[in-house]
């Protein structure tokens, strides 16, 4: 026969993990980008094109601005889409310019991110 036990040990707490969530990585052949010439200089939406598809972006269109009236190159994107703006402003920033992008891409737009080349020195 088995010996009667009358207390039993308590358990030990294990310390409540609280999982932390991964960092959201994002794949730049995930962001569709359109490219606009905003500061007027022949063949810069075309260099900047050639720049993002060899970083793995996929370019969605190349437009030329209404009026070529930007110094500085600016990226905007869809609300929400922050981590697209950080990961293209790190990769444009040793060849670009960059200015501080003001406007969001409309959430209709059949692209996710918008680059406007600037008038670069």
């Amino acid at each position: 026969t088995l010996p009667f036990i009358s207390s039993k040990p308590s358990p030990t707490p294990s310390p409540s993990v609280i999982p932390t969530p991964s960092p959201v990585t994002v794949a730049r052949g995930d962001i569709n980008v359109r490219v606009i010439n905003g500061g007027g200089t022949p063949g810069a939406g075309s260099k900047m094109k050639t720049f993002l598809e060899e970083k793995g972006y996929t370019v969605a269109s190349i437009a030329n601005a209404e009026e070529y009236t930007y110094t500085t190159t600016e990226i905007s994107v869809k609300s929400g889409k922050a981590d697209y703006a950080k990961l293209l402003s790190d990769d444009l920033k040793s060849e670009y310019s960059l200015g501080t992008a003001s406007a969001v891409v409309e959430e209709s737009a059949a692209y996710d991110a918008e680059v406007i080349v600037g008038k670069e020195e």
